[in-house]
């Protein structure tokens, strides 16, 4: 456990997935999906504008309905002071004052963000989501590379090196590399389509689903209830079974 003095409060956080709870970790990701395909702050706003603009140019109507709705919710979350990210950070948190944190229900987490209301900063928030993430990930790629292993993943961000050192060569051989530049940028707008998170192709209900679907299938095969394991259990239990069922099962 990792603890933390934020005002009067001493909070502890999980910080290892052989402590974490799956509903935590679940939960916590869920929030930063939230965030990352919505957003809740004013440069989210014009970034979403931005992709509007884009899409608009290359007269992809489709997704640029969808990312005027992501932008809607943007706005929403801004005028309300809603932060995903913050209720993210909030899934973190074992216990305050030694007290459990057990109800993690969006009411409940909007009064216990209130507890700390002017002693937290977005950068204080996102600082301490790192960190935290960052020691999460590196432990579930040590125990699970499966699961975290992606060539999708490292295609896109060899991409997104490759506009670093063209930009990079610009500022430091002024030489215009527009074009090279705009390529990469089409081809990363292209592997990142707008999310929907309104109606029933919600990506957060069928995030919400796959979990249910993958305790399911857990509960039917193991002696021990899903939602009670932690991080590390769950998912060693789900390699294991991976293992042992046929695919087609």
């Amino acid at each position: 456990m990792k603890t933390l003095i934020i005002g009067t409060y001493k909070v502890e956080f999980f910080e290892a997935i052989d402590e974490m709870p799956i509903t935590r970790y679940w939960e916590f990701n869920k929030y930063l999906l939230i965030e990352s395909g919505i957003g809740s702050t004013p440069e989210d706003i014009d970034r979403n504008i931005d992709k509007v603009a884009t899409y608009i140019n290359a007269k992809d109507k489709e997704n640029a309905l969808k990312q005027i709705m992501l932008l809607k919710q943007n706005l929403y979350f801004a005028m309300n002071g809603q932060s995903p990210e913050f209720m993210s950070f909030l899934c973190l948190i074992n216990s305050i004052n030694k007290e459990p944190l057990i109800d993690l229900s969006p009411d409940n987490l909007s009064r216990v963000l209130d507890k700390f209301k002017n002693k937290l900063t977005p950068r204080i928030v996102n600082k301490i989501i790192e960190d935290l993430k960052k020691k999460i990930e590196e432990e579930m790629e040590l125990y699970f590379p499966t699961l975290t292993d992606s060539s999708v993943l490292k295609e896109f961000y060899d991409k997104l090196r490759q506009r670093a050192l063209l930009v990079l060569r610009e500022i430091v051989e002024r030489v215009d590399l527009t074009d090279e530049i705009k390529k990469i940028d089409t081809f990363l707008l292209g592997q990142v389509k707008p999310d929907v998170f309104h109606g029933k192709d919600s990506k957060e209900l069928k995030y919400q689903k796959e979990f249910e679907e993958m305790c399911f299938i857990l509960n039917q095969n193991i002696n021990k209830e899903a939602k009670t394991m932690t991080v590390l259990e769950f998912y060693t239990a789900f390699e294991m079974l991976k293992k042992q069922k046929p695919k087609k099962h």
